[in-house]
């Protein structure tokens, strides 16, 4: 349950225990698949009671981050303190309203158990649910008169080749962005107001195969989640719809992936 405290909270701000060192036990045994339909039970609720909705997609970022560490840049990038270092016990946004995040959300029970192997394969789960998410980008991109993106990794600076744009003809003015790696350091990127954020995503990709040859190699490119002021950064945004200017400090979140 989620309550909203009526003061600011001052007191002291402890950092996230390591989520490997949280046990729980769920109350009857459940498999990876139950799980995530818990998970999912919760993100889509809680937020409905109170609570303000860009510091629950914050939470729900550190809570299915890749590290510990990766959690703890996401809760300092938007203010939220954790008196005792642990979500479960509670947290607190600039206005005092409290967070209680339940450990299932960041941590497996002791008691998970194997699933059959006829009800085994998450990853088609996973594919037909990206497939409904790029589904509904799609539908929301084509009812504002904007093609969906593409996954791939585009070139990097104010990528512009875009409703008919051309790389050379950008919508909107250019402005130089600071953005801030979980991986350690700032890049600096020049991006249009056309730009979408999905294509941003792409110039700090190839920055990051280029300017940081110590990222560890993988099969697949790093997935990164993009947050500035709190807020999460869609992929069909635009730089001028997200509202950031030469000042902007945006939040890079790298996952990397296997």
């Amino acid at each position: 349950m989620v309550e909203a405290s009526p003061t600011v909270v001052t007191g002291t701000n402890r950092p996230l225990r390591e989520f490997r060192n949280v046990k729980w036990k769920a109350d009857t045994p459940v498999s990876r698949a139950e799980l995530g339909r818990m998970r999912e039970a919760f993100w889509d609720t809680q937020p409905a009671y109170s609570g303000r909705q860009e510091i629950w997609q914050a939470l729900r970022l550190a809570c299915e981050a890749d590290s510990t560490a990766t959690a703890q840049a996401i809760l300092d990038s938007t203010n939220i303190v954790v008196p005792t270092g642990l979500l479960s016990d509670g947290c607190y946004d600039e206005l005092g309203n409290q967070y209680i995040i339940p450990a299932m959300c960041f941590v497996e029970p002791v008691n998970l158990v194997d699933e059959p192997a006829a009800s085994a394969p998450d990853s088609a789960s996973q594919q037909n649910l990206a497939t409904e998410a790029g589904a509904a980008i799609t539908a929301r991109s084509s009812a504002h008169g904007q093609r969906p993106e593409s996954p791939a990794v585009e070139s990097a600076g104010s990528a512009a080749v875009q409703d008919g744009t051309s790389a050379g003809a950008t919508i909107g003015p250019s402005v130089s962005i600071t953005v801030r790696l979980s991986t350690g350091g700032d890049i600096k990127l020049d991006v249009a107001g056309s730009d979408t954020i999905g294509r941003v995503k792409s110039a700090i990709l190839e920055r990051l195969s280029t300017s940081i040859p110590t990222l560890p190699a993988t099969k697949k490119p790093p997935r990164i989640k993009l947050l500035q002021l709190g807020r999460v950064l869609e992929d069909n945004f635009r730089v001028s719809d997200a509202r950031l200017n030469e000042s902007a400090v945006v939040q890079a979140f790298i996952q990397l992936q296997d």
